[in-house]
């Protein structure tokens, strides 16, 4: 079989069985903001370079609308980019905000003026 790239990867028919298992489960809501009727996208909260997109397991998979899903990645970025500033002593600030991310979005939002 030829080694697919990652991108041809999603087009395969067993990411897009596993993509609508994963928003069926979460019948048609985003995970974050728990609106419906908006376009989906299944995130992915790690990756591995052994794994095809379809061989994760579905609790590592969440269901995000395309503004969540854009919104995630760009927090991320950011992170990235502040830890590359820190160094190991100086992680608290991050790691509060990304608890404060995924716990309390709206403060989050207030905080840094994200949307």
């Amino acid at each position: 079989m030829v080694n697919k790239s990652y991108v041809d990867q999603y087009n395969d028919h067993r990411w897009q069985k596993k993509r609508l298992e994963i928003i069926e489960r979460e019948n048609y809501i985003c995970q974050y903001c728990h609106s419906q009727g908006n376009e989906l996208r299944v995130h992915h909260t790690y990756y591995d370079k052994n794994k095809k997109v379809w061989e994760y397991d579905n609790d590592t998979l969440l269901c995000l609308c395309q503004r969540c899903h854009s919104d995630l990645h760009e927090f991320l970025e950011n992170i990235n980019r502040l830890v590359s500033f820190c160094r190991p002593q100086n992680y608290e600030p991050v790691i509060f905000l990304i608890n404060l991310y995924f716990t309390k979005p709206k403060l989050f939002s207030e905080i840094l003026n994200v949307r």
